[in-house]
């Protein structure tokens, strides 16, 4: 039997201490739900336990030079255990063409990246929740111009499968020369994973983070604030998503038989992780300031 992975690591970190367990029912509740909707078995990894197991093995390999965290900080304070290491804190988040498939675009960058490729980088740990397929670390890599076989990676999961005839990310960073820490195993395409965060629903919002226009894109481009994969189009109207909320996903949608009753339901859990997530917590609304989308 295939499994459907849900992720707590950001919404259950980012969230304030006295929202987490109610955090985690919500992950558990939302699990119960997909569960009667699919053939998968529908499991959760919780952030906590991984956590603890990828800080054991941060402690158990030799010192970095400095810490990467693509997560904005939520990850290296979250493990504390870096004491005067620098710690740079940065950001990627995917944008997705509004097309049927939600084609990938490129990335969207936070936090100062000319700061951070000035660290002393011979023997960096680089940060990110999930290493899914390779590619937002091996952009890191590019951008900060990290030697691979210098580079260590710490993940909250990782997945050690394969993708058709392709790596996924554990194997394919490991043979490029990289050490590979993590908290949790996964292996595609056995498993396909979620993020609960996204799965969280803003009221009076559409189902995306944010909607950025053709113009917004050429902008943030031009700032050295978009990676542009694609090629934006020359001219017209394209819209394109950060960060789509889960339940409009192919992958997704493909694996959960959800009717109106069902959307419903899933969608009233997501507005009870948005408050939990959101108690008394700017980080949503700095993190998007700092890329001017507010």
């Amino acid at each position: 039997m295939s499994r459907l992975l849900i992720f707590e690591d950001s919404a259950f970190l980012r969230a304030p201490v006295q929202s987490r367990d109610k955090v985690s029912k919500l992950g558990t509740q939302l699990a119960d739900t997909i569960g009667a909707l699919t053939d998968d078995e529908v499991a959760i990894i919780r952030a906590m336990e991984a956590l603890r197991e990828l800080k054991g093995q941060i402690l158990r390999i030799s010192r970095p030079t400095s810490i990467i965290d693509v997560t904005g900080g939520v990850l290296s304070s979250s493990l504390e255990c870096f004491g005067d290491i620098p710690v740079f804190n940065l950001g990627l988040s995917r944008v997705r063409k509004l097309d049927d498939k939600l084609s990938g675009q490129g990335f969207l960058l936070r936090g100062d990246w000319n700061q951070a490729s000035t660290a002393d980088l011979s023997r960096p740990l680089l940060l990110d929740d999930v290493n899914w397929s390779g590619r937002s670390i091996i952009e890191v890599m590019s951008l900060l111009g990290v030697e691979t076989e210098q580079c260590i990676v710490g993940n909250l999961t990782t997945n050690w499968g394969m993708f058709g005839n392709k790596e996924g990310g554990g194997k394919l960073l490991q043979n490029m020369g990289v050490l590979v820490l993590s908290g949790s195993n996964v292996s595609t395409p056995e498993d396909d994973g979620f993020h609960l965060e996204d799965f969280s629903v803003n009221n009076g919002e559409k189902p995306f983070q944010r909607i950025l226009t053709l113009d917004e894109l050429r902008d943030l481009k031009e700032e050295g604030m978009f990676l542009d994969r694609a090629g934006l189009p020359k001219s017209g109207n394209a819209e394109f998503g950060v960060n789509p909320n889960n339940l409009i996903m192919p992958s997704f949608k493909n694996r959960v038989r959800i009717d109106s009753e069902a959307l419903d339901e899933l969608l009233e859990i997501g507005r009870q992780l948005h408050d939990a997530m959101n108690d008394n917590n700017e980080l949503g609304t700095e993190t998007k300031a700092e890329l001017k989308l507010c």
